[in-house]
């Protein structure tokens, strides 16, 4: 039987355990935690690199608006002026890339659109800008880079520019928050095919321009998008292109490097929030910027694919909640710090290595888990004390069995003197029914049924059943808790017992034909209240003087009788009516005792009367 509950309890957690990695699989890897996940990812694998000093960029920005004015009254005869200041002598760029598309011939400026050409034509040197439309292609839900798997329409050049100049796209690629975390290698048109970005333009033409061989591009997901590891958070160090048209741009700023002229103006629809700058943006020249050195340092991780990490997610989050609910805290903490930390290590491993992991899934999940089990293991305790005091309650007082809950530290032995309302109750004629009834279980039977009457008396009262002795209940009201009206409160359940007892006696009294009654004794005064024993065995309860008196009452009042003490007596004596039963010679005593015998209440109060 046992190793049948055992099994059970077993298949249990077994069960437990794979329902919660099913439900944390669930919820970490489901849209709602996808824009957490990956700025979490920003965070952890986007890190602020070494750029190089060979990419210069020549910024179009306020200065150079407030200077020459609208963009469209002089930017064509700028743009051919300021190629032929980069071009002059020897001391100039290795390529020039201008980020901005330049279509369609200018009517009102047919002689700008000719300067540009010729100073593009002079040297070669210089990429232009072309673009496709992807406004037109198909949505799909969930899949930001859907429109890049389609043949797009193509913006290029002017056709006598276009035909004197090499061109890259400067298109941009958004993730599903709006972040730019990755770029565009080609795009596909129906003109000319596949079209190179202008990033990927300017650093083969740098690399022919250097006598070096480019190093291979980057693995795309199929439809050009890569990931991008950002370098530097900006490339714009300020010059810009009305300096240079003036002459105040050094040459050796920008001898042997690759120029980009951009716009560099804030508020404009050329910045970007990227995964390394956000909330800030950047300029999209400082984007193509990051490509070119990811494009120098060869360096592209590729998103691993997202089954084989939900299968080691469902796995890890199983083997952990597994462990959670049954370890102590001290080792599910270092389980959990442990493996989230393995898991940190592991991605960034995998990242040298050039593979992107879902940095949050595994750490999330570990974390829901781990709360999870404090606050059920937690609340199973809580059930399992609360249940544990409700059964100790009944063998135990309600102070012994809190001390055993809160641990061994209070459990020392020793008491207290205090003053305190001691009743003894005890069933005249039990002993000689017992005898005449002869089977055991009636007989304990019926001792329940008295010990249960005298229990519920004392509780109604607001007293603590210290113990049972055979047929004998033992009672105290502690004057700490109740004051003086600790005795009024003995002699009440007392009253209560005499009138309840009554009552029960009349059923035994039909079953077994023998009578029975209460002989009950209550007295008041200092004794020692605490846990009494040794450290291997402890009972907390009452004992002194005053407690043997009270016993000595008892023993002496007849069925149906309340003796209490004098000094009990006098304590009432505006609340209750007693009536003198004598001097006695009490057991132990040297002198005889007045004893009093308890009748009635006054005024009603305490409702019961007896005689």
């Amino acid at each position: 039987m046992r190793g049948r509950q055992v099994d059970r309890h077993l298949v249990m957690r077994i069960v437990d355990a794979l329902l919660a990695a099913l439900l944390v699989t669930f919820v970490v890897t489901s849209r709602w935690l996808v824009d957490f996940d990956l700025n979490a990812a920003d965070g952890f694998y986007q890190r602020v690199g070494q750029k190089t000093d060979n990419i210069v960029i020549i910024g179009i920005d306020q200065k150079t608006v407030d200077k020459y004015g609208k963009l469209s009254s002089w930017l064509r005869r700028g743009l051919a002026k300021g190629i032929d200041v980069l071009n002059e002598g020897a001391d100039r760029p290795a390529v020039i890339g201008v980020d901005g598309l330049i279509s369609g011939n200018n009517p009102s400026d047919v002689e700008g659109d000719k300067m540009l050409v010729e100073a593009c034509a002079r040297l070669g040197n210089v990429v232009m800008a072309c673009a496709v439309d992807p406004d037109n292609a198909p949505d799909v839900e969930g899949d930001p880079y859907a429109p890049w798997n389609q043949i797009l329409p193509l913006g290029l050049p002017y056709a006598a520019l276009n035909s004197v100049v090499d061109v890259g796209h400067i298109n941009d690629v958004e993730d599903m928050d709006g972040i730019t975390r990755h770029d565009l290698l080609y795009v596909n048109t129906a003109e000319r095919g596949q079209i190179k970005s202008l990033s990927r333009v300017l650093y083969e033409r740098y690399c022919d321009y250097k006598g070096v061989a480019a190093k291979e591009p980057p693995v795309t997901i199929g439809n050009g998008v890569f990931y991008l590891p950002f370098t530097a958070t900006s490339y714009y160090t300020g010059i810009n292109f009305a300096d240079l048209l003036e002459g105040k741009v050094a040459a050796e700023k920008y001898k042997d490097k690759i120029v980009i002229i951009g716009i560099c103006l804030p508020g404009s629809d050329d910045n970007f929030a990227t995964a390394i700058t956000r909330p800030s943006f950047m300029y999209g020249t400082e984007v193509h910027a990051n490509a070119i050195e990811a494009y120098a340092k060869g360096f592209f991780p590729r998103e691993a694919a997202d089954f084989p990490q939900v299968f080691v997610l469902f796995v890890v989050a199983y083997c952990a909640e597994f462990c959670f609910r049954v370890a102590n805290m001290r080792k599910s903490v270092c389980l959990w710090l442990g493996l989230c930390a393995a898991w940190l290590a592991l991605c960034k491993i995998f990242y040298a290595s050039g593979t992107i992991l879902h940095v949050t899934w595994i750490p999330l999940a570990l974390s829901i888990l781990f709360v999870g089990a404090i606050v059920t293991n937690y609340a199973l305790a809580r059930m399992g004390m609360e249940n544990l005091l409700l059964a100790m309650g009944r063998f135990l007082d309600a102070n012994v069995a809190a001390d055993i809950a809160h641990g061994k530290e209070s459990l020392q032995v020793g008491g207290e003197t205090m003053n305190v309302a001691v009743l003894f109750v005890d069933i005249r004629g039990f002993t000689s029914m017992s005898e005449e009834i002869g089977d055991p279980q009636k007989v304990v039977s019926i001792l329940n049924q008295y010990l249960t009457l005298t229990t519920k008396c004392v509780m109604d009262c607001k007293g603590t059943v210290d113990k049972f002795i055979g047929d004998c209940t033992m009672a105290y009201w502690k004057a700490d808790d109740y004051g003086d009206e600790a005795v009024l409160l003995a002699v009440k359940a007392a009253a209560l017992m005499v009138k309840e007892g009554a009552a029960l006696n009349e059923s035994i009294s039909r079953q077994y034909k023998r009578q029975v009654a209460f002989g009950i004794g209550v007295n008041w005064g200092s004794a020692v209240v605490g846990k009494i024993g040794s450290e291997a065995r402890m009972d907390y309860t009452v004992i002194g003087d005053t407690v043997n008196t009270a016993a000595r009452l008892e023993e002496n009042a007849p069925g149906g009788h309340v003796y209490v003490s004098k000094v009990v007596a006098d304590m009432l004596k505006d609340k209750a009516n007693f009536v003198l039963a004598g001097d006695i010679q009490m057991k132990g005593k040297a002198e005889p005792m007045t004893i009093f015998a308890f009748r009635s209440f006054k005024n009603g109060k305490g409702g019961q009367s007896i005689g």
